[in-house]
């Protein structure tokens, strides 16, 4: 048999290899922060109870700095003078609002106007009206973006709808008696005898939206007057999805920002705390990334009405420079949750219940 060979049938044994050893943080964490607290219980019970506390205060502050990464859920009812918001789901209404029957109606930026020349197609249109007009009816389609706005111009009413950025819209134009329509360089004179229905559309392809400027009827006259119009809540739209909501109205000023806040009036509410904000006029409200549904929206002879409802990442009040973000803590919502809330209560009654006990306990391992 040579040298350094196995007989056969003998197993070679080799020595057990060593775990590794762990390291610097388990051997903390898993067998020193043991050694160390039952070391402090059974000599000084009270500065276990100190860091108890104080790990439970480092948590609190941690969690009223941190914003809550969720989304927040919101309410308001309020009054502007411009409302922005993309149509979710397709938007069709007759709201059969009357307008001024002395003012022209101004269209723009449409793809196809009828009655009107079809070939070019002219880029905007104006409806001169002899007798009674109305808007009749408006459509947008899913993905649409919807723009409307009032303002008071001398003793007149403006209202400018926008619509058809993203989406395709139409818009329908009933006028009695004779009316003439100027489409670009043609001049379409319509019937006496029956009503005309005018039709301007988008197709949604161009980045510039579809206008038309009207006027509602009546004077604008003092708050204490306006219920007397008639045409009040006319133009109503009820629970309707919609996502980007904005208040923001252009600005005519040549040294103010491009927009600024349309709002009146009203009330913003965090679902989730319960904390509400009076909104005043000019207050800018900036929602991030909104998406919710108009639960209502109405056309009055002081503004656009709106209740809505939905959730946003971010809510800020108050201008750019110094605005006040409104968004919750994770400590707000925590502290506003009502399973949270029961669970507390729960540990404070079996803490109290428990503490004779556990005093007890503190002072029998002192005394060892």
């Amino acid at each position: 048999m040579r040298s350094g060979t196995q007989p056969t049938g003998v197993t070679e044994t080799r020595p057990a290899r060593r775990p590794p050893r762990p390291g610097f943080w388990h051997r903390w964490v898993y067998l020193r922060l043991p050694y160390h607290l039952l070391k402090l219980h059974y000599s000084k019970p009270h500065v276990l109870l100190a860091l108890l506390c104080l790990m439970i205060g480092l948590i609190l502050l941690g969690l009223a700095a941190i914003d809550w990464p969720g989304q927040v859920a919101v309410t308001g009812d309020l009054v502007a003078m411009s409302v922005s918001m993309r149509i979710d789901r397709g938007l069709d209404m007759e709201p059969g609002l009357p307008l001024d029957p002395k003012r022209p109606i101004s269209l723009a930026e449409f793809t196809t106007i009828t009655p009107g020349p079809s070939a070019p197609v002219p880029r905007s249109a104006v409806l001169q009206p002899a007798g009674d007009v109305e808007l009749a009816a408006l459509h947008v389609a899913p993905g649409g973006l919807l723009t409307l706005s009032m303002a008071q111009v001398g003793h007149r009413r403006a209202f400018r709808v926008l619509a058809g950025t993203g989406g395709g819209a139409s818009l329908d134009l009933q006028a009695a008696g004779p009316a003439v329509l100027r489409a670009g360089e043609a001049k379409v004179p319509l019937g006496p005898d029956d009503p005309a229905l005018v039709t301007v559309a988008t197709d949604g392809r161009s980045q510039v939206p579809m206008r038309a400027a009207l006027w509602l009827p009546g004077a604008a006259k003092p708050a204490a007057a306006q219920k007397d119009d008639d045409w009040a809540g006319q133009f109503v739209m009820e629970d309707v999805a919609v996502s980007g909501l904005r208040f923001g109205a252009e600005s005519s000023a040549p040294d103010a920002s491009a927009f600024v806040s349309s709002i009146r009036q009203g009330k913003l509410t965090l679902v989730g705390t319960g904390q509400a904000e009076d909104l005043q006029i000019g207050s800018p409200l900036a929602m991030t990334h909104f998406r919710g549904a108009l639960v209502r929206l109405s056309v009055e002879p002081d503004g656009i009405h709106l209740f809505f409802s939905g959730l946003v990442h971010r809510l800020w009040l108050g201008p750019a420079t110094f605005a006040q973000d409104l968004t919750p803590t994770m400590l707000d919502i925590a502290y506003n949750t009502q399973w949270v809330k029961l669970t507390g209560a729960a540990a404070l009654a079996l803490l109290g219940a428990l503490l004779p006990g556990i005093l007890t306990w503190f002072n029998d391992g002192t005394r060892a």
